[in-house]
C-alpha cells in the first residue's frame, strides 16, 4: 500500500508499505530519481530541505489541497495527460498531470526509466499502473558529519541511519545502526 506521510500542514509525502502477511491484492514500488545539491535553489545549508518542501507542497496543491494525493496512470504519464481512475492510496486521490509537481529533470528521468522497464519488464509499468506522488523522503537531504569513531561534534551523539544522511533505506539503515553500535561498544571496552 501507498500511504499518506505527510508531517506539515499543507504538503503531500507518500510512503511505501506492506503489511505483515503481504496479503494485499496492491503491491507497490518506488522509482527514484538522483537529486544533487546543485539541483537545489541556492547553497544555503537547507537548501535540500526546502527543495523538497517546495515539491511536497505543489503536490498537495496539486491534490486538491485535502491531503489527497495527486495520482495518474503509467500510460497518461508518459502521453504527459491527466487521466481518471482507481488507486488504493488513502486518505484519498486526484488524478492529475505529475508533472506540475515535479521538478523538470525529474519529470524527464521517470519518463526515460519507465520506458526501460517497460521494455526490459513485461509487467512492469504497465498503461493502467498507478503513480502516486510525491515521495521525496527516500534519503535525507542533509548529512550529519561524524568522526572516525562515528561521533559527531556533540560528544555521545552518534548520527545514524537514513535520517541522519548514512543510508537509503531500511537495510543500509539497519547496517549502519550496528556499524555504529560497534563504534560505541568498542569505546565503552576502550578498544
Amino acid at each position: 500500500m501507498v500511504v499518506a506521510s505527510s508531517s506539515n500542514n499543507g504538503e503531500i509525502v507518500t510512503n511505501g508499505m506492506s503489511n505483515f502477511k503481504r496479503d494485499n491484492k496492491y503491491s507497490n514500488s518506488a522509482i527514484l530519481v538522483n537529486v544533487m545539491p546543485s539541483d537545489y535553489e541556492s547553497d544555503d545549508v537547507l537548501a535540500g530541505i526546502y527543495f523538497q518542501e517546495k515539491y511536497e507542497k505543489l503536490a498537495f496543491e496539486l491534490g486538491g489541497g485535502n491531503f489527497s494525493a495527486p495520482v495518474q496512470s503509467v500510460g497518461s504519464f508518459l502521453e504527459n495527460k491527466a487521466n481518471i481512475g482507481m488507486c488504493s492510496y488513502l486518505p484519498n486521490y486526484k488524478f492529475v498531470n505529475l508533472k506540475s509537481c515535479l521538478p523538470n529533470f525529474v519529470y524527464t528521468s521517470l519518463k526515460q526509466g519507465l520506458d526501460v522497464f517497460r521494455k526490459k519488464y513485461k509487467y512492469f509499468a504497465l498503461d493502467d499502473d498507478v503513480l502516486i506522488g510525491v515521495e521525496t523522503r527516500s534519503s535525507s537531504p542533509i548529512t550529519i558529519q561524524r568522526d572516525e569513531n562515528l561521533e559527531s561534534n556533540i560528544k555521545g551523539v552518534y548520527p545514524c541511519g537514513e535520517g541522519a544522511g548514512y543510508a537509503g533505506g531500511i537495510v543500509s539503515s539497519a547496517q549502519d545502526g550496528i556499524k555504529v553500535a560497534n563504534a560505541i561498544y568498542n569505546k565503552i571496552l576502550g578498544n
